[in-house]
């Protein structure tokens, strides 16, 4: 995840849960985003969010209220035109001593999936071979309207910033963090789907960052937004 600066940048997300990706931050340094086992963020219990290894790619994911399945994007296990899922993923979660891992017994691909993010189906599930540990947190997913609250977002992506963007090498994929963003439009402020909720960096100094024309555009010092490793995050 990033923080925020000058750079803007949209933040797209399915709209039945919001899942989060790599988080970027607005202040200068990413690390103040990081997560450590029994911390809360804005009072929002985190360890049910997932660190994702797939054949394919580095992700999150977001325990769902079963106990065993990983929500998860549709990406992160398929070939670029979704049509492979590929075959080894293990899920791990953040404990009080350390990393948990967890092996997966299926994936259960978006019947709609083809590689288009624009379509807001970018959907999988991994089905967990056992239950996961007792003290991860299991979400509900939200079916109702697109609501203006502000949202925790969470995944183990790179970290950065908004002036410099994700960097791999200074904040590496595998650390939890987690942030504050708004989402303010739907996709079809940019041509997308309505399924897909879009959120930007704003700069209270530089009216123009206001992208998505909200009338009242979010800001705090935690606002962070996604990077390369958060997808299927929270």
């Amino acid at each position: 995840m990033s923080y925020s600066g000058l750079s803007i940048t949209l933040v797209v997300a399915a709209l039945c849960c919001v899942p989060a990706r790599a988080i970027t931050i607005a202040g200068s340094n990413p690390n103040d985003l990081n997560v450590s086992y029994g911390q809360t963020v804005h009072d929002m219990d985190l360890s049910g969010v997932a660190l994702v290894i797939t054949s394919f790619a580095g992700c999150s994911g977001t325990l769902l209220s079963d106990g065993y399945s990983i929500l998860t994007a549709g990406h992160c296990i398929t070939s670029g035109y979704g049509r492979d899922a590929y075959g080894s993923s293990v899920v791990s979660f953040l404990g009080p001593d350390g990393l948990v891992i967890q092996p997966v017994s299926s994936i259960t691909v978006h019947s709609g999936w083809n590689g288009d993010v624009r379509t807001g189906v970018d959907l999988a599930l991994l089905h967990l071979a056992s239950p996961a540990p007792e003290f991860a947190a299991r979400y509900q997913l939200y079916t109702g309207p697109p609501t203006t609250a502000t949202d925790v977002i969470a995944g183990y992506g790179f970290g950065g910033t908004g002036a410099t963007g994700a960097d791999g090498s200074a904040y590496p994929f595998g650390t939890l963090r987690a942030g504050t963003n708004q989402y303010v439009a739907t996709g079809s402020y940019i041509g997308w789907s309505d399924s897909l909720l879009l959120a930007q960096f704003y700069d209270p100094f530089n009216p123009n960052t206001n992208v998505l024309n909200s009338a009242t555009p979010y800001w705090a010092s935690d606002s962070a937004d996604i990077a390369p490793g958060d997808s299927g995050g929270r």
